[in-house]
């Protein structure tokens, strides 16, 4: 082992010694320790770079990222690295509306920005299936409206309920949106569950 030194001669050192009297085994080991050839800075323009592929999942995607930082930046400490992932994973979503939704809540690691960003893309896609119900369309009052020259001509909407997720002291729940309720309702065993502390006052409802 007169040929190595300083970190690689330490790793070798700490070989079991059926590897290091293997000169095949003692060659994988070596390759897999320090066979990337690239350099840091190869990997942080990788980063620089990086976009979620149309197929690949979130938790793949994220992988990647934390890969990349991890080799780009090898001398980081821990809060830092993370703080990283977190920046370049969001960085490289497709949909930016909700990355930037996701970064206003202030992830603390990747594991958390993915679940930020599923449930702000399911409040997302509950609101684009109510549009997508909304189709009754009324011409007959009035004849003379081009269709030709709108998207969508609404005329009357029966019973459509907006439901979004939402989260109380930890619970994802299915809220009833109701823009013209002047009360917000909710159920006795999830209001119990908010700390007393932080309880809303509630009052007695009276009829006018």
């Amino acid at each position: 082992m007169v040929f190595l030194k300083d970190d690689a001669l330490d790793f070798a050192c700490k070989l079991s010694p059926d590897v290091q009297n293997n000169i095949s085994q003692f060659r994988d080991a070596l390759q897999r320790r320090y066979g990337d050839s690239r350099l840091p800075e190869q990997y942080r323009e990788d980063l620089a770079n990086i976009k979620k592929h149309f197929k690949e999942t979130l938790p793949e995607y994220a992988a990647r990222v934390e890969n990349l930082v991890c080799r780009g930046y090898p001398h980081l400490k821990e809060i830092n690295l993370l703080n990283l992932e977190v920046e370049n994973f969001l960085k490289g979503l497709p949909d930016q509306s909700i990355a930037c939704e996701v970064k206003i809540r202030k992830p603390q690691s990747i594991d958390d920005a993915i679940e930020w960003f599923n449930w702000h893309e399911c409040c997302k896609g509950n609101i684009f299936k109510k549009r997508a119900e909304v189709r009754q369309i009324e011409l007959r009052s009035n004849p003379s409206v081009d269709i030709s020259s709108v998207d969508v001509v609404i005329d009357r909407v029966r019973a459509v309920t907006l439901r979004v997720p939402i989260v109380i002291e930890g619970d994802y729940l299915n809220a009833v949106i109701d823009t013209g309720a002047e009360v917000t309702v909710m159920s006795q065993e999830k209001f119990l569950k908010i700390p007393e502390k932080r309880r809303p006052q509630i009052y007695k409802a009276e009829r006018n």
